[in-house]
């Protein structure tokens, strides 16, 4: 059997061989990943098969499932709650899956396959982000296009490729793309319509700049850093924003994203910070004030706007 069919095998038969716990991170990891609700635990990769499940996402969703240490998962109600401290083995899970998303950066920056994964998970995973952002795009432009001046300048803060950029400048925008410097040096060679900033902004403020955004974007990113890391990213941020500037948040918000529970989980054990958030939570965080809130249509996440 091929190293593909065995690690596949692995990971359709032992997760569902481990007690509730686990099936139960199955289902929920199911319901993160788009599939219809599921009414009962799945016990077998068959029985969500028999469902209507895809199979090649499935894998893909077991495949990371089956490198998760045990978490401790109880369902109340229709939500969710994770119990127990991070441990060392956690961390490292975690570690090992930026690994992963950082390699699958390359891979949508470049078009080229990453010869250090697994390919077929590439593929799969590939696959599932860029039709995520796909469906996604036109939220995120009408949202900005409603909330913003025509021709406005912005900062797409973790802008990775660029991908939201580069639509925001076909409808007039001024964007600049501000990630780690490892990131840019990549992304820019692929996309050199766009202006890069590589600038580890945990670390140091921005520089002030002769003509200040009128907004900072964060699409999908909050939801990775922690309470103090987001504070900080706000303040070394704000030198270089206009005086009455917009602060754009697309994400998955609690109290108004219907998976924002589950998703809540899924970062806890894939990054070491990460969470999910409510308005209240990220106004006390970044001492911004929410002057607007809403649903997006696409993929259950919320626009935010913020000021000062």
């Amino acid at each position: 059997m091929s190293v593909e069919g065995t690690e596949l095998e692995k990971s359709r038969t032992w997760l569902f061989d481990q007690d509730q716990n686990h099936r139960l991170l199955v289902k929920m990891t199911a319901e993160l990943h788009g599939f219809p609700e599921l009414l009962s635990i799945p016990r077998s990769f068959d029985e969500l098969v028999r469902l209507g499940y895809d199979s090649r996402i499935l894998d893909m969703v077991l495949y990371t499932l089956l490198h998760m240490k045990p978490v401790i998962i109880t369902q109340i109600g229709d939500g969710y709650q994770w119990i127990g401290a991070r441990t060392e083995q956690r961390d490292l899970h975690a570690f090992e899956m930026q690994r992963r998303w950082l390699r699958l950066e390359e891979v949508l920056m470049s078009g080229k396959p990453a010869g250090t994964l697994e390919p077929w998970f590439l593929d799969i995973l590939t696959d599932t982000m860029r039709l995520s952002s796909l469906e996604l795009m036109p939220s995120v432009v009408d949202f900005v296009k409603r909330h913003t001046s025509p021709h406005a300048t912005g900062i797409d803060i973790g802008g990775s490729h660029g991908l939201f950029s580069k639509n925001m400048m076909i409808h007039g925008y001024d964007m600049t793309v501000l990630d780690l410097p490892f990131v840019v040096q990549k992304a820019s060679k692929h996309s050199p319509e766009l202006n890069f900033i590589g600038h580890n902004i945990l670390e140091e403020p921005l520089t002030a700049f002769d003509q200040a955004y009128d907004f900072a974007l964060m699409i999908r990113f909050v939801h990775m850093h922690g309470p103090i890391d987001i504070a900080t990213i706000i303040e070394n941020a704000r030198p270089a924003m206009a005086p009455h500037a917009k602060w754009i948040v697309i994400d998955t918000v609690r109290g108004i994203s219907p998976n924002a529970d589950v998703f809540a989980i899924n970062m806890g054990v894939n990054t070491p910070h990460g969470n999910t958030y409510s308005v209240a939570d990220m106004e006390r965080f970044s001492g911004l004030r929410c002057t607007h809130q809403e649903l997006l249509p696409a993929l259950g996440y919320a626009g935010l706007i913020f000021e000062n």
